[in-house]
């Protein structure tokens, strides 16, 4: 008989002592026919009979055992010595018992320690994977077992293998087994362990294909446990071990609890990786949203949404589809992971799952589209007609998740996602990819409010192109009519005298032919005037040679004394009174015009008077505003309409009769403007009209320096070019008739010619001419001649720049039309006392 042999109940000397519970003596145990006697008394035949006796090892009123002694058949065994049998059991059964809880106590504290390293090793890490792989190997190395194998619970109650280590053949974290399948899916099903002896031939068990290759292709002992966390079932964890292997009762109990430490890690893991996914969705819906607030390039934002999509749901691919509303298909509008030469076929509502999506109005998806195809997926052909299979370009896809974009209650379009194998579908993915559909939609939707808005905004543009150029050949139109009224006036006069005197050319005096040629002269020179006044008012600014340091107290105080005779004299001789204040604030001084600056103040006054027939008060003042000089007239007279106060400022617009041009308001605007002002008029009828005047603070440029006006006795040689005969023949009698020598020419290329073989003082050039024009003219007489002086004599003399006119080596410029005196004048200033003659 060996140690730790297994004995039945109540068999042998020791059983029936355990049984009777007192001590037994057999004087022949082999014939005893109370002893009963098992094959592993067989011991016994080789020793012969022999006498025995067997006491019940009792430890607190409990029997735990049994002792026994042989000798030679014959013996026998004294009262006394059976009773100190007894007390030697009863000694022996304290110390075994003592052994055994000291071996107990041990055992527990060395479990302890085991399961609080176990909890540190644990929750060391908040990785899913690298958790779940430290619950293996602890395990596995714990409980002394070929292997262990940790599952996560799927949504679908089906398991997924998390982490494996031992011998389990061929099989790979990332398999999932079927609801209730195997001894995890029994644990998880019931709630309670589960083993198994022999797993591959138990019949409460249902075995896979993949659980054959766990289990090596032979049959195996196998202990599993759910694993819970806050009562809930979230995993299994199982041990396998070799065929014949048992777990008692405390091995279940303290895999239970092994596993209640794994479940708790676990949940914790994924509590964390849900947290990190949960910040990375916010994260990239944060970047979009960020996106769609800079910029309305829908498909930038949408593929960054696709890209976004993508990387937080861990699908292979994304697309983005908006519906046309003309034929009411999907049409792929981004796209990411997918190649951009990858032609797409229109997806009719309610096919496939894009079509789906928007149909349904709600998230499509499905595990494995080959094997489960959506209604219509089937269906989808290309723009030749031929089915199109389950494929993205970068291979054929099997799962599918899609949602719809939806856009004030309209579905206006879907976004999908697609994984190339078979995927199990998680929680949030469908929230997350609404989430992204949200804002593709709102991106979709702001583009297309984008696209309206330019539509609208082109529209309007064109409406208002067209109103202004309605508006400019009205104003044009009123400009024409205006220029027409004045010169035809100015012609009849001129043509009038001129007619007069070729008819009476015998009888005319002196002072008659006399009279004739200054009415045409002033004539001529009101028409000049009134050529002037248009060109400063589309001009630009003053030139800076016309502007210097102006006091506008000092102007307003001008102003007042100026036009006394308009408001005091001529207005007491019709027996009207007009009170005008003159109230000076403390203002700074401004860069302008004086003259034109008087020309303004006047003009608004004369309009003031005129609009108090029945007197009334004027006020004129100045004061400082918002860093401007303010200079502001108030009259008490009879206003004006809106209608006349949105349009006094038009060319030629006047409520006064055609005695008036209808300029006056006009040019005096365009000289505030050029001053860089502003005027603001506030008028109504009856209540009278303010107008306020704005000027900024600019600093006066230097005096020039003041030329000497002697004017020259002596004859120049002088090259006059004009392609104008008249105006070229004109030029030419006059300057001969002041002493010079003229010689003329029609273009800048006779003229060139002519000072290639000819020696001149000056060249008085035109400056609008074909083939070469006056600037291009002076050039290359500059380059060719420098001595030569050169007088530019021109139709646009009010709109030359003096700094163009420096910059370009023009010696003086003469407008158009010119006076004798000024001409002479300016040729002497600018030639000194030196000419070709005199050389």
């Amino acid at each position: 008989l060996q140690a730790g042999a297994v004995l039945p109940p109540g068999a042998g000397v020791s059983g029936l002592a355990v049984v009777k519970g007192e001590p037994v003596f057999s004087a022949d145990i082999m014939n005893d026919p109370e002893v009963v006697l098992t094959e592993r008394h067989q011991f016994l035949a080789v020793l012969g009979s022999r006498t025995a006796l067997a006491a019940p090892l009792r430890s607190k009123g409990k029997i735990i055992g049994a002792l026994s002694i042989f000798d030679q058949v014959g013996r026998v065994f004294t009262e006394s010595e059976v009773l100190l049998l007894q007390r030697f059991a009863d000694q022996a059964a304290l110390a075994l018992e003592n052994a055994r809880l000291f071996e107990e106590t041990e055992r527990r504290r060395r479990e302890a320690e085991e399961l609080a390293q176990v909890a540190r090793t644990l929750t060391e890490s908040l990785d899913v994977e690298a958790v779940s792989e430290r619950i293996v190997e602890s395990v596995r190395r714990f409980f002394g077992v070929e292997s262990a194998l940790v599952f996560q619970l799927q949504p679908d109650q089906s398991l997924r293998s998390l982490a494996i280590t031992g011998v389990v053949g061929q099989v790979v974290p990332g398999l999932t087994f079927p609801p209730g399948a195997g001894v995890a899916g029994l644990a998880v099903a019931t709630g309670e362990p589960v083993f198994s002896a022999d797993v591959m031939n138990d019949p409460q068990i249902v075995v896979t294909e993949a659980h054959r290759h766990l289990a090596v292709m032979e049959s195996k002992a196998v202990l599993g446990v759910p694993l819970r966390s806050k009562g809930k079932i979230i995993g299994a964890l199982t041990i396998t071990d070799h065929p014949g292997r048992t777990f008692s009762e405390a091995e279940v109990t303290l895999l239970r609890t092994y596993a209640d430490h794994a479940a708790l890690a676990l949940e914790n893991a994924h509590l964390y990786r849900a947290g990190q996914h949960r910040e990375r969705i916010a994260r990239s819906l944060y970047e979009i949203g960020k996106a769609i607030s800079s910029t309305l390039d829908p498909t930038t934002l949408l593929a960054q949404i696709g890209e976004k999509a993508i990387e937080v749901i861990g699908a292979s691919t994304c697309a983005v589809f908006e519906i046309n509303e003309a034929d009411q298909q999907l049409y792929v509008r981004a796209t990411k992971g997918i190649s951009p030469d990858h032609r797409f076929a229109p997806i009719k509502l309610g096919q496939g799952p894009a079509g789906s999506a928007a149909a349904q109005r709600r998230t499509v998806f499905t595990s494995d589209i080959v094997a489960r195809p959506l209604p219509g997926s089937d269906e989808i052909v290309d723009d030749t007609g031929m089915p199109v299979p389950h494929v993205t370009p970068s291979g054929e896809y099997h799962a599918v998740l899609a949602a719809p974009l939806i856009s004030q209650d309209t579905v206006i379009g879907a976004i999908c996602v697609y994984w190339d194998q078979a995927h199990a579908h998680q929680d949030d993915e469908a929230e997350v990819l609404s989430s992204f559909a949200d804002q593709a939609a709102i991106a979709l939707r702001n583009a297309g409010l984008f696209q309206e808005a330019t539509r609208s905004y082109e529209e309007l543009k064109r409406t208002q192109d067209q109103m202004i150029h309605i508006e400019k050949l009205r104003a044009l139109g009123e400009m024409a009519g205006g220029v027409a009224h004045d010169f035809n006036n100015l012609l009849a006069a001129i043509l009038g005298r001129a007619q007069y005197a070729l008819l009476c050319m015998g009888e005319l005096s002196e002072h008659d032919i006399r009279r004739c040629l200054t009415v045409i002269e002033q004539a001529a020179l009101d028409g000049a005037e009134t050529v002037r006044r248009l060109l400063d008012f589309t001009r630009g600014k003053p030139r800076q040679q016309e502007l210097t340091s102006v006091d506008v107290n000092e102007l307003l105080s001008y102003i007042t004394e100026a036009s006394r005779p308009r408001w005091k004299d001529e207005a007491e001789a019709k027996g009207v009174t007009i009170q005008v204040n003159c109230l000076r604030g403390e203002v700074v001084p401004i860069a302008g015009n004086p003259v034109e600056l008087r020309e303004v103040l006047l003009n608004f006054v004369f309009n003031a008077i005129e609009a108090m027939p029945q007197g009334g008060a004027l006020t004129l003042r100045s004061f400082m505003e918002g860093g401007k000089v303010c200079i502001q007239l108030e009259d008490t007279g009879h206003g004006m309409p809106e209608e006349v106060r949105r349009r006094i400022f038009d060319p030629f617009f006047t409520t006064k009769g055609p005695q008036r041009s209808g300029l006056g308001l006009s040019v005096s605007y365009g000289i505030i403007r050029r001053h860089e002002g502003e005027i603001e008029v506030e008028s109504r009828e009856g209540k009278g009209t303010t107008f306020t005047i704005r000027l900024p603070v600019r600093e006066a440029p230097a005096p020039p320096i003041r030329v000497s006006e002697a004017i020259s006795t002596g004859s120049f040689r002088l090259l006059v070019v004009d392609d104008e005969a008249p105006v070229r023949e004109t030029l030419e009698e006059i300057l001969q008739a002041a002493g010079h020598q003229v010689v003329t020419a029609e273009d800048g290329f006779q003229a060139l010619d002519l000072l290639r073989r000819q020696t001149f003082d000056f060249v008085c050039t035109d400056l609008g001419m074909p083939g070469m024009n006056g600037w291009e003219l002076v050039q290359r007489v500059k380059a060719e001649w420098p001595a030569v002086k050169i007088a530019l004599i021109t139709g646009w003399g009010a709109q030359v720049e003096s700094e163009d006119v420096m910059a370009s080596g023009v010696d003086l410029l003469i407008a158009k039309p010119f006076e004798i005196r000024e001409i002479l004048r300016a040729l002497a200033m600018a030639a000194g006392q030196t000419s070709a003659t005199q050389r």
